[in-house]
């Protein structure tokens, strides 16, 4: 019963960030690499582009149709998902304890950059998009003005 909004599913952040990097490949999977230049598997197609496309769209919407001030950059189309559990103490779902999760990619018309924020055991202002999506678009904002990356819209 709980299956349907993600309770008791778990994933690294890692594999999250692999996942959101599928979307952002067009539905092509690639292993994470951990040591820039070790050889790379080939990429493997997971789901349909159009799946992946249609996605990305919904995942830009999440930031510009719903929570502009928290992760999105002005000028800049960002794409990403927020997400909030209890973390397990003894078994159980803590009522006090809460994994802060915020992951996507930009820009995302020509995504270049997949990033997973996770903050573990947050006990205040814990949702996503309260925590872990500010996280995501100051490291964003970050790589931009890095780049000189230019307002697209």
């Amino acid at each position: 019963t709980t299956n349907a909004f993600g309770q008791g599913m778990s994933a690294t952040t890692l594999q999250l960030a692999a996942a959101y990097n599928t979307l952002a490949n067009g539905g092509l999977y690639t292993a994470p690499r951990l040591v820039v230049g070790e050889t790379q598997p080939p990429a493997r197609e997971v789901i349909s582009a159009q799946t992946a496309r249609t996605t990305r769209e919904l995942l830009r919407a999440v930031i510009s149709d719903g929570i502009p001030q928290a992760a999105g950059i002005k000028g800049y189309a960002l794409a990403g998902k927020t997400g909030t559990a209890q973390v397990v103490v003894d078994g159980r779902y803590s009522s006090t304890l809460y994994d802060s999760v915020f992951a996507g990619f930009f820009p995302s018309d020509q995504p270049r950059v997949t990033l997973a924020v996770m903050v573990h055991g947050a006990r205040e202002r814990y949702h996503g998009s309260m925590l872990a999506a500010p996280i995501y678009r100051d490291v964003a904002a970050a790589i931009l003005s890095k780049w000189a990356e230019p307002p697209t819209q």
